[in-house]
């Protein structure tokens, strides 16, 4: 690409430095947020664009092999004459991925395309479940691995039951049931079966403590981890059961396929920071003129520098060799996409995704001219990350993706005063996946007590509340009010 069109170094230097501040103070910044994507409804009561979606949001799950992120995998839908495209990015080993979806797809294509009898889309449904499986092996290998402990930590609280307790008896060859090693492909598909016709079990309800049936206020982590991981290890069946269906009665989702990839390109080198990295010099570059309630924001980060090494940390993170900022797999796509002005279907602009995207990417794709549904985040800042590059040079081009930084950077600045002056702790800590049983299966009640569990701790009063909205607005105004040259000063992002 042409470097006359990258951003500005120095936009991008006045954007990580306010990032890597909010990663040290905090890495979940609150609840999860849900999209516009993917609705909590049971396949048979899904529309058609319902449908469609789900069968992007599947076929990036499966693509999505390895726990960990470096296989996220992000597709889109482009409506052509001959058969949908599929565009494709992953985070990283797009070949692989992409030559197991154009098998997946190639398989549903042919039962789609021959009108066979029920029992042939029962065939088909146990191929792609084995074929989930075989593809699966590290990831649910992993779970397996992370379930153990917790199931652990249940059965010795069964064994301080008191004895003769039908209840507990009961969990305890429920929980033992996952227990029995992974030796082979079979034992694995196994695991799996037992999760997916276990995922409406008592024992995984929200809320309630599956040893007593009583319900709690307070799960215990445990628990929590138990329904998480059995929930990721329904997956490879949940796919399998979603995709023959929409091949049974959407098969224009499959008909004339063709699949296209986007690589996300490769990773950047460490970001630089400003030269004599100082919080007295962080602080005076989120303002745009020195005012009070810069004043005042340097006062709290001090002090919470002298409680947890705030500097030292920001420094370190810059001389992280291994901190390789990266394009995110859905981004990849939506600038191409952008760039291409690519017919959707129906005009549905949705980029599915194996993960919720991470706090940029999400603040990103909303501050995006291009109108793309709103995606589902867990929140959480990752560092690796990085805007895409453009694939059309033009000014206008340039001058959108600058604005949509302005804006990205507006809201870490935000949440960075936020959380400095209230003296705010992060959000308790969440899987960046859901656990993908559906919440048809759990109370309204038991719901509402689990988000009110995973949400944040706040130390904060109304004066703090106050005074970091005014900050904050202090911050926002300067974001767009200063000169791009100016290196000590407010942070120029025009």
């Amino acid at each position: 690409m042409d470097p006359t069109w990258r951003l500005s170094p120095k936009l991008m230097k006045r954007f990580y430095e306010p990032l890597v501040l909010l990663r040290v103070l905090a890495q979940v910044q609150g609840e999860r947020v849900n999209g516009d994507g993917i609705e909590d409804t049971t396949v048979g009561d899904m529309t058609v664009a319902q449908t469609r979606r789900e069968v992007m949001h599947q076929l990036c799950v499966m693509g999505d092999f390895l726990k960990g992120g470096d296989t996220v995998t992000a597709i889109a839908l482009e409506n052509l004459p001959q058969g949908p495209r599929y565009w494709l990015a992953a985070n990283a080993q797009l070949e692989k991925i992409e030559t197991f979806l154009t098998e997946v797809l190639g398989m549903l294509e042919a039962q789609a395309s021959s009108m066979p009898h029920e029992s042939a889309f029962s065939a088909l449904e146990h191929r792609l479940f084995y074929k989930f499986v075989d593809f699966h092996h590290r990831r649910i290998r992993k779970y397996w691995k992370l379930l153990q402990p917790c199931i652990k930590q249940e059965l010795q609280r069964i064994d301080s039951a008191r004895e003769g307790d039908l209840r507990a008896e009961e969990y305890s060859t429920w929980l033992r049931a996952y227990q029995s090693p992974l030796s082979d492909h079979w034992s694995s598909c196994e695991l799996t079966l037992l999760a997916y016709e276990s995922r409406h079990s008592a024992f995984l309800r929200v809320a309630v403590d599956p040893l007593n049936a009583r319900p709690t206020a307070f799960e215990r982590d445990s628990t929590k981890a138990i329904r998480h991981l059995i929930g990721r290890l329904c997956a490879p069946k949940r796919a399998a059961v979603l995709l023959n269906r929409a091949a049974q009665h959407h098969p224009t989702l499959f008909e004339g396929f063709s699949l296209q990839c986007q690589s996300a390109g490769s990773m950047s080198a460490t970001p630089i920071p400003h030269a004599g990295l100082t919080l007295e010099g962080l602080s005076s570059r989120m303002f745009s003129t020195p005012l009070a309630e810069q004043t005042q924001f340097l006062e709290a980060l001090l002090s919470l520098d002298q409680k947890g090494s705030i500097l030292p940390r920001v420094r370190d993170q810059y001389r992280d060799r291994n901190w390789r900022p990266r394009v995110h797999a859905e981004l990849a796509l939506l600038e191409v996409l952008s760039d291409r002005r690519v017919r959707f279907y129906d005009d549905d602009k949705y980029i599915a995704c194996s993960k919720a995207a991470c706090f940029c990417c999400y603040h990103y794709i909303c501050a995006h001219q291009g109108t793309f549904v709103r995606p589902a985040c867990h929140n959480k800042v990752y560092l690796n990350w990085k805007p895409p590059d453009l694939s059309t040079h033009t000014v206008a081009r340039y001058a959108q993706q600058r604005d949509v930084m302005i804006s990205l950077t507006t809201h870490i600045r935000r949440a960075v005063v936020d959380r400095v002056l209230r003296a705010q702790y992060g959000a308790k800590w969440h899987p960046d996946s859901t656990t993908g049983i559906t919440a048809s299966v759990m109370d309204s009640d038991s719901r509402a007590t689990d988000n009110d569990y995973e949400g944040a701790s706040n130390l904060n009063s109304s004066d703090g509340d106050r005074r970091s909205s005014q900050v904050s607005q202090q911050v926002s105004d300067s974001v767009t009010s200063e000169s791009e040259d100016s290196e000590d000063g407010g942070v120029s992002l025009t």
